[in-house]
């Protein structure tokens, strides 16, 4: 198997272009592909699982799909950053999906030790919207427990329409913040 040099592979799991998406754009915006690579979910094509849990016999997916890539990149990357939008006090189905595919790299522990970031984007604001993406970030760093890995840090953003974080330049600066202490 022919090894992937992406060190930070970057997962943006939101259904549509917008917010989750621009701040994903902007973090791995310079980034030579040697190092980081972004991957949209929403382009790719992930079957749902189906729960027969045939990898855990034989330590692999028995679906062919755009996941089999995935995994690869994933076993190779050192740090993983999850960009997801908040929908019911959770995550899209789309990346929910994606992590339910994640199981044959949690029977074979192939995330172990591995460092992951998360950038959560909500709609909501105030109290409400922070206890939403509470929810969110303690449901991620359940399953960095589950798989082993190292939960760094979550940063959290606050927009209500698909292009509103776009429209305030002091978000840039977050954004050159989070690619400065992802990629060091």
């Amino acid at each position: 198997m022919k090894k992937i040099n992406t060190k930070i592979l970057g997962i943006c799991g939101s259904p549509r272009s917008g917010n989750t998406e621009w701040i994903m754009n902007e973090v791995f915006k310079e980034i030579p592909k040697d190092i980081g690579e972004l991957i949209l979910l929403r382009n790719m094509q992930i079957k749902f699982c189906d729960g027969d849990l045939f990898c855990e016999d034989v330590k692999r997916c028995r679906i062919h799909d755009d996941m089999v890539g995935l995994y690869e990149k994933l076993v190779n990357c050192e740090k993983i950053v999850i960009g997801t939008p908040v929908y019911f006090d959770s995550i899209p189905a789309l990346l929910k999906n994606f992590i339910d595919r994640l199981n044959p790299l949690c029977v074979t522990e192939k995330l172990k030790r591995k460092e992951l970031y998360l950038i959560i984007v909500g709609q909501l604001k105030g109290a409400e919207g922070e206890k939403s993406k509470k929810r969110v970030e303690e449901y991620f760093k359940i399953l960095c427990e589950i798989f082993g890995m190292v939960f760094r840090r979550a940063w959290k953003f606050s927009a209500r329409q698909p292009n509103d974080i776009s429209k305030f330049p002091y978000i840039r600066k977050i954004c050159q913040n989070i690619r400065s202490e992802i990629f060091r």
